[in-house]
């Protein structure tokens, strides 16, 4: 069944499933596995920061040190209200 024109004006026009956030690039020098990924399951990494910014495009994100955690924070503070 298709949306109504209401539920599609809402969405933006949008319908489907939302794409996939590709991989995040952190800062050229950080080598660590794992840094800039969305964090799976309930483990915390000691040391590591989670970066979350409500209404971006950005999903949450690990990072492994403040640095890296600053520039995922800028890259999400970037996309509040974007397309999906």
């Amino acid at each position: 069944m298709a949306a109504k024109t209401t539920a599609q004006v809402w969405n933006g026009g949008l319908i489907g499933e939302p794409k996939q956030p590709r991989d995040v690039q952190t800062t050229a020098r950080c080598a660590t596995t794992g840094c800039g990924a969305q964090p799976g399951g309930v483990r915390r990494i000691p040391g590591w920061v989670v970066i979350e910014v409500v209404g971006s495009t950005e999903p949450k994100r690990l990072f492994c040190s403040w640095d890296c955690a600053a520039y995922g924070s800028a890259l999400a503070e970037i996309r509040v209200g974007g397309v999906r």
